[in-house]
């Protein structure tokens, strides 16, 4: 790890870098500084990340040479962040399982996450990294936010709580904190047995996270895209996303209203996305316990699922949206306005997963 620092003496070349996270942990970076990870190693997490900047003088944790990404891999949480005003960037983590659930297809099991975020951490950026096989690829905490996650690719993220009976776990990006943006992510890979649920995972997952923007992502064989849940989870917005899953029960959207032994997740937007589930049992949205137009707006989207394009409960707000499935007879099971329609969207090549018209 090569330190680069404008105030203090750890400033270090590259032929006297330090080499290993316990010495950068102790680093003391001042705003502006830098700590360039080399390309090519590998460490044992984790790094934390517990420097600020300013919102001029960000401090930036990167790379440096050639070859791949630096790697830091195999710890409760790989990269620690409770800084503010931090860029990370061309850093890679991952995980090898703790244990297996052998009541659940020997599915991977551990608490492993690439990069968490704890309350406090503010104004701080993961771009252009990557996350994968682990518990969940990105956590931002209650209490984290204005943070952005951008062109990052999760991959795999499949591993489930070692504690069987909780089966959470299998989630790309977990959304706790407030006013952060998620943009620009290749999802992928999301998808986990569940003893409860017969399969569980999710790309995006909002939980108690409000303000949140998530846009033009492209997720692909997730278990599901995106579930809400938790108060105060609520004005979140959803837009321009691209959403494609071939598993058999994949799914796009769940959220509920005030009257199920869920919480509720108010003033969700969900605009101008386009998905194709393919699955032999695909239900697209699921919006049940009083979906009124105060949980969900849903408008100008393209929905093909196979099975069901969706259930709710009660008549939300939507409108321009489309939908259909390869016979032609989509299965909507909620009252569509005027401006909506069930008509073949005409993609140009759903085999490619080309989703223009």
């Amino acid at each position: 790890a090569e330190s680069s620092s404008r105030k203090s003496p750890e400033r270090t070349s590259t032929t006297s870098a330090w080499r290993s996270l316990t010495r950068a942990n102790q680093a003391t970076l001042a705003a502006g500084d830098s700590l360039l990870l080399k390309r090519g190693c590998t460490w044992t997490g984790p790094l934390n990340v517990r420097w600020s900047g300013t919102s001029t003088l960000p401090i930036l944790v990167g790379a440096y040479g050639s070859g791949a990404l630096p790697r830091i891999q195999n710890s409760h949480e790989n990269v620690l962040i409770s800084g503010s005003n931090v860029i990370v960037e061309n850093v890679f983590t991952r995980s090898d399982p703790v244990t297996f659930d052998s009541g659940c297809q020997n599915q991977p099991a551990g608490w492993r996450v690439g990069f968490r975020l704890v309350s406090g951490a503010s104004y701080d950026t993961i771009r252009a990294s990557e996350a994968d096989d682990q518990y969940v690829g990105i956590m931002i905490e209650g209490g984290a936010h204005h943070n952005r996650v951008l062109s990052n690719t999760l991959r795999n993220n499949n591993m489930k709580d070692p504690n069987f009976a909780s089966d959470a776990g299998a989630v790309g990006i977990s959304l706790m904190g407030n006013d952060n943006e998620v943009a620009y992510n290749a999802i992928s890979g999301s998808d986990t047995c569940s003893e409860l649920y017969g399969r569980d995972g999710a790309a995006v997952e909002v939980f108690g996270g409000s303000r949140n923007r998530i846009h033009h992502n492209v997720a692909t064989q997730n278990n599901n895209f995106t579930e809400l849940g938790k108060v105060p989870s609520s004005d979140n917005t959803y837009a321009y996303n691209k959403v494609t899953s071939s598993l058999a029960t994949a799914t796009f959207l769940v959220t509920r209203g005030a009257s199920t032994s869920y919480d509720p997740g108010y003033r969700t937007k969900v605009f101008n996305n386009v998905v194709y589930l393919s699955g032999s049992q695909a239900y697209a949205v699921q919006c049940t316990g009083g979906c009124i137009s105060s949980i969900l707006s849903m408008r100008g989207n393209i929905i093909w699922s196979q099975d069901r394009v969706g259930y709710a409960d009660a008549a939300f707000d939507e409108g321009n949206n489309l939908y259909w499935k390869s016979d032609g007879a989509p299965k909507v099971w909620f009252p569509i306005s005027s401006t909506s329609r069930k008509a073949d969207p005409r993609f140009v090549d759903l085999a490619a997963s080309n989703l223009r018209l």
